[in-house]
């Protein structure tokens, strides 16, 4: 029985007997075509639909078949697709649909595309033109370029003339180069501008000639883009590897009356060109008096590889000005080359502190740990600029060398030095230092003490605590004391959740010595989080009066529980009265047998815990509004309400007013304070709150007698 060959497997003999390349849509690929036909048939619909939704899975399909039918080996399914889908790019299908078809042919397209194109060239739709257009650019056969010089000849729209020879430029399209010639001096800048760019693109030795002849003969305002489109074509020559004709343009660009723009990009471009050869110029410029083409020249020379750049760069050290000086040594450093070292530290000597603070800076790229103690007795010694320069070399010149010289030192040097090296060690976050910082935190130097506190917290982790407490709870000083109390809190927030950044210091309390102990309430009372409250009132009870101090004052400076959920009523007005004339007016809310309406208050996203914004409830002015809470006390006890109010403010416990004060302020939480009574169970808390203008808020809290939130209570809003 015979087998049907596949359409795959006729191609392939049809080719293999012909022994040469059939050419595209021979009879061969009739039924090829035909079979892509029928799928992008199916597709049309869905692709040209009116909404966005609908297209996304055909147009997706018609990528997949583009891209299983365009790899390697498969130029003959490739084009058949590629001409199934020119077939389909006519008037009769929806636009959407054209332009999908046309981007997939930009993409896999060759010669079997171009006629079409260049016929879509001239469809009435600017759109399927621009894509058609951009189809041929991306077109890597020869014959798209021929189509698009062809169009560019008889194009007499302007910006499509300019759409044109950026297409050409983008194809680096050398046979273009005559027509463009032409255009850089076309009447239109815009055409002129783009076809001089695209000389600069093309940047073939025709191109390149036209270019030196327009920085000649250009007009005034044509100059910028003749000099941007020589930068670019000497970029490509340095890139093609033809350095010397690209060092040439660069050279011509730089002159004097260049703009300063042009001027740098061309002296970049010497750099790059001429490499160490550039140095003469390039040391020229670091001792001019330009400031701008100094640092630049800098950067140049700091790019270029070699030891006879240092060389260069060292010899001229020797003859030039501080400020050359300065550019000079910020090259050697940024350059890394350790060859520059013992010039370097000839400089730190100048005279000049701009040299001597330029070569500490030039020690953070090339220096080393023999280095280190010249370095911290600078930082020791001076002040300001060299100071800063010193300390900032020290925390980032590289090399374990370098470490290992701060530790060897920290031990044995004087008080001001060791400070430098232990902010260094700190500062390079020298975990190995640590057992050393702890040795040091009863330095006889209290600023030393200081600092050496202050790196324990940068460089030590909760595990680390216990020898942390120990070597703290020797210290004395309020400075070293508060320094302990915020490295305490540094390192214990290393901690991910904030909820439990106090556990280690609550579980280090009861085998901590009473010092340690004050350290770490006040640490606690900083971090707060789970178990931080009542560790703090347990202390209170403690038989060191430091400790039991210690755990009063945190407790105090706690803060109240503050009433966070409220219901409100009003605002209420009295015709012809001010704020200040309504605060002792009787509305709805002040009466138990009246019926008011309580809304709840929301709160807003930024809204504080401490404060209550009531510009909300309206935007009246000489009112007044009622809120309400209710508040939950696990027992009777005798607790502190705190107010602040902008206005004035009236307050109401279980019926009973409280607190009144008719006053015109802003609003301070905790302000007013007033001693009251919880009963056990539900309390009703209702203040009256004034507005005369401006903003409107108030505040309540609740603090217990002792200090801080009372407990066993919550507050709701009913």
């Amino acid at each position: 029985m015979k087998r049907k060959l596949s359409i795959h497997a006729t191609i392939t003999i049809l080719l293999v007997t012909a022994g040469v390349f059939v050419p595209a849509f021979a009879a061969a690929d009739a039924d090829l075509r035909k079979h892509f036909l029928a799928k992008i048939d199916e597709l049309l619909p869905g692709m040209g639909a009116e909404n966005l939704v609908d297209r996304e899975k055909p147009q997706q399909a018609l990528e997949r078949m583009c891209f299983e039918n365009s790899g390697p080996g498969k130029e003959t399914w490739r084009a058949a697709l590629c001409a199934a889908m020119m077939e389909r790019v006519g008037p009769d299908v929806a636009k959407p649909a054209r332009v999908w078809l046309l981007r997939k042919v930009e993409s896999i397209g060759r010669g079997e595309v171009v006629p079409r194109l260049t016929e879509l060239l001239h469809d009435p739709d600017p759109q399927i033109r621009e894509e058609a257009r951009q189809a041929l650019q991306n077109n890597p056969v020869s014959k798209a370029g021929a189509a698009l010089r062809d169009e560019l000849k008889i194009a007499g729209d302007d910006a499509w003339r300019v759409a044109l020879i950026n297409a050409l430029a983008f194809r680096r399209d050398r046979d273009a180069v005559s027509q463009i010639s032409k255009l850089a001096s076309d009447q239109n800048q815009d055409v002129a501008a783009s076809a001089i760019a695209a000389l600069g693109s093309i940047a073939d030795d025709k191109s390149i000639a036209t270019l030196a002849v327009l920085r000649k003969e250009a007009a005034a305002e044509m100059q910028d883009a003749v000099a941007d489109a020589g930068i670019r074509a000497a970029e490509t020559l340095v890139t093609k590897g033809d350095k010397r004709k690209a060092a040439g343009i660069y050279e011509e660009l730089f002159a004097p009356s260049r703009p300063e723009s042009v001027r740098i990009a061309a002296l970049r471009g010497i750099a790059a060109a001429k490499g160490a050869d550039a140095m003469p110029e390039l040391l020229k410029l670091m001792a001019g008096r330009d400031d701008r083409l100094r640092m630049v020249a800098g950067q140049c020379a700091e790019s270029i590889p070699g030891k006879q750049v240092t060389t260069r760069l060292i010899d001229a050290l020797a003859d030039a000005s501080s400020d050359a000086q300065v550019v000079l040594l910020d090259v050697l450093g940024r350059r890394g080359d350790k060859a520059a070292l013992p010039a370097v530290m000839k400089s730190v000597e100048s005279t000049s502190p701009e040299v001597r603070v330029a070569a500490v800076g030039a020690l953070r790229h090339i220096g080393n740990g023999s280095n280190v103690e010249m370095l911290a007795a600078l930082a020791a010694q001076s002040t300001d600029a060299e100071r800063d320069a010193a300390r900032e070399t020290l925390a980032r010149m590289r090399g374990q060398d370098v470490d290992d010289a701060i530790l060897k030192l920290i031990p044995s040097v004087a008080d001001r030095v060791k400070a430098e090296l232990v902010r260094a060690a700190a500062a390079r976050f020298m975990k190995p230092a640590f057992d050393i910082l702890l040795q040091n935190t009863n330095d006889a130097d209290e600023s030393v003490r200081v600092l050496v506190i202050d790196s324990i917290g940068r460089l030590a982790r909760p595990k680390d605590l216990p020898g942390v407490l120990k070597a703290f709870a020797k210290l004395d000083g309020d400075r070293a004391c508060k320094a302990a109390r915020n490295a305490l809190v540094e390192i214990c927030r290393y901690l991910p959740d904030a909820d439990q950044q106090s556990k280690p210091l609550i579980d280090a309390m009861g085998s901590a010595e009473p010092s340690a102990q004050v350290l770490i309430l006040q640490a606690v009372a900083e971090l707060r989080g789970e178990g931080a409250l009542d560790t703090i009132r347990k202390s209170v009870q403690s038989d060191n009066p430091q400790v039991k101090q210690a755990a009063a004052k945190a407790l105090s400076d706690w803060g109240p529980f503050y009433c966070a959920q409220w219901v409100f009523a009003g605002p209420y007005k009295k015709e012809g009265a001010k704020s200040k004339d309504i605060f002792d007016v009787a509305f709805a809310p002040e009466d138990a047998n009246a019926t008011v309406e309580w809304k709840p208050l929301a709160r807003g996203q930024k809204a504080r815990e401490d404060q209550i914004d009531l510009d909300r409830i309206g935007n009246e002015q000489d009112c007044c509004a009622y809120l309400r809470t209710q508040v939950w006390s696990e027992t009777d006890q005798e607790v502190t309400l705190t107010f602040g109010s902008d206005d004035g403010i009236k307050a109401w416990l279980n019926g009973a007013v409280v607190h009144a004060n008719n006053t015109t302020r802003g609003c301070q939480p905790n302000e007013d304070q007033v001693p009251a009574k919880l009963k056990k169970g539900w309390n009703v808390l209702m203040v009256k709150v004034t507005q005369g203008d401006g903003n409107w808020a108030f505040s309540c809290g609740i603090k217990a007698a002792e200090g801080g939130p009372p407990a066993g209570i919550k507050c709701e809003a009913r």
